[in-house]
């Protein structure tokens, strides 16, 4: 199986642990300015989450438990408007991803100078996360 057959179940597992890490630092920011941007992040993960489930069923072949006719009118159905799909979801992680990275430089580095470790690496992580899942993203949508 190849990295572009991959990309949809790796965008999916990456978006997940991106969203979880956002909600985390939000949390422990609340009440900033900077706060909202990891909030808006978390937000499209979510979004983003809602469009990959069944993209990573129908493209892992895992929906075969809707039987063989639903199953083939959705595989078409995905195949007419596949790209749209594809476009979608490359067009929220990259939105994300800078939203993120925007989040660290500003309200991390500038705003609060690293003064909460802990939130200063999550957010690290969440941003090479949110980094894997557009490079996943635009893998599958050159698929």
């Amino acid at each position: 199986m190849s990295l572009a057959e991959k990309s949809p179940l790796i965008g999916l597992f990456s978006t997940l642990v991106g969203a979880i890490l956002s909600i985390i630092v939000y949390i422990n920011n609340s009440g900033e300015a900077a706060g909202i941007l990891i909030l808006i992040g978390f937000i499209l993960g979510v979004v983003m989450l809602l469009v990959y489930i069944p993209v990573v069923l129908i493209e892992m072949g895992w929906c075969g438990c809707l039987g063989t006719v639903r199953e083939t009118a959705l595989k078409a159905a995905f195949e007419a408007k596949g790209k749209v799909i594809k476009v979608i979801l490359t067009g929220l992680s990259l939105i994300t991803f800078v939203l993120v990275v925007v989040y660290l430089i500003w309200g991390e580095i500038i705003v609060k100078g690293f003064s909460s470790v802990t939130c200063g690496v999550l957010t690290i992580i969440a941003v090479i996360f949110w980094l894997l899942n557009s490079a996943m993203s635009v893998i599958y949508l050159r698929k």
